[in-house]
């Protein structure tokens, strides 16, 4: 069954597995290695990550706009969800045949660093965030209306450092 196939029959269970915690974690991470891997563009990540929709409504789009983008990016979605998800939520997923994840040359541009290297970044800033604001600050590349757009209270570590990455 191809790639495409195996999202449109598992969307159900795809939503269930990204979603069913409440966090928008799962997602996120997922989101993370999309960008990280080219499957997603800047634009494609800012139309499906809007905060002020429930994490329901952002998966389902982003189930959307990968299946329109064909067949290798619906493979790397499902690569995508077999590296984020928990051993007990793959048992219920078929994720098809495997695609690797070629390295790249470092990227041309910070920017693009930044994208090829989030979801690292996020696994290594998570526990350093203020710190990581602190130099920011320091070094004045961040005012303190930048780093209360960051800290705020409702985001976890790791959202934080999205955040973060985002500005």
């Amino acid at each position: 069954m191809s790639s495409q196939q195996l999202v449109l029959k598992q969307r159900a269970l795809l939503l269930d597995a990204v979603c069913g915690g409440g966090s928008a974690e799962p997602l996120d991470c997922v989101l993370d290695l999309l960008l990280a891997w080219e499957v997603l563009i800047w634009e494609d990540y800012l139309s499906i990550r809007v905060t002020e929709k429930p994490v329901s409504s952002n998966a389902r789009h982003l189930l959307d706009v990968v299946y329109e983008k064909g067949e290798d990016a619906s493979g790397l979605l499902l690569a995508a969800f077999k590296q984020v998800l928990p051993e007990e939520q793959k048992s219920e997923l078929c994720f098809g045949k495997e695609y690797a994840v070629l390295e790249k040359n470092r990227p041309a541009t910070a920017t693009s660093a930044l994208l090829t290297d989030r979801p690292v970044l996020v696994k290594k800033l998570r526990d350093n965030i203020d710190e990581a604001l602190d130099v920011l600050m320091t070094t004045g590349c961040f005012t303190i209306k930048d780093c209360d757009g960051v800290h705020l209270p409702a985001y976890t570590p790791s959202q934080q450092v999205r955040r973060l990455l985002d500005q």
